[in-house]
């Protein structure tokens, strides 16, 4: 498959899965890195060099266990890079069907700091992580409290039920 026909199938894609978060990405870079998370989640055979960069990206997947749609799933993260006075970075998805799963991607690995996300049914949140008043979620936090949920050094994996 050439580069335009994956980039043409990549298209075809986003349409089809409704993947909001992919285009509400404000710079470019961590759009070209959630693309090439698609890549690496569909059917499309990627290169040896778009598998390395995609590893290296912190990644939080959903999984929808209600038997209706989720309607919008918010994040918020800051990274390490970060200007401390500078606001969480935020993205979000809708439309996310029962039964399937979707990510987050939230950029280089080394670099995630934090995060906090929330699933909604209509008006009400009928999910947050982590549990509202306990702070945000790290890394060490997901390894350490969660283990069940974080599934490799830069995967988190959340049902939302």
């Amino acid at each position: 498959m050439d580069l335009q026909q994956r980039a043409n199938r990549l298209l075809e894609l986003v349409k089809q899965e409704g993947i909001d978060s992919v285009a509400q990405h404000t710079d470019l870079e961590k759009m070209d890195h959630s693309l090439l998370h698609l890549i690496k989640d569909s059917q499309i055979p990627s290169t040896p060099a778009e598998e390395r960069l995609a590893v290296a990206n912190y990644v939080v997947r959903v999984i929808n266990y209600f038997p209706q749609v989720v309607d919008e799933v918010a994040l918020f993260f800051k990274r390490n890079s970060d200007n401390p006075a500078a606001p969480s970075h935020f993205t979000w998805m809708t439309n996310v069907l029962p039964g399937q799963t979707r990510f987050f991607n939230l950029g280089a690995c080394s670099d995630l700091q934090s995060y906090a996300l929330g699933a909604f049914i209509g008006s009400e949140a009928v999910v947050t992580i982590p549990p509202p008043g306990t702070g945000p979620m790290t890394p060490a936090r997901a390894a350490l409290q969660y283990p069940q949920n974080h599934v490799g050094p830069c995967e988190d994996r959340w049902p939302l039920m």
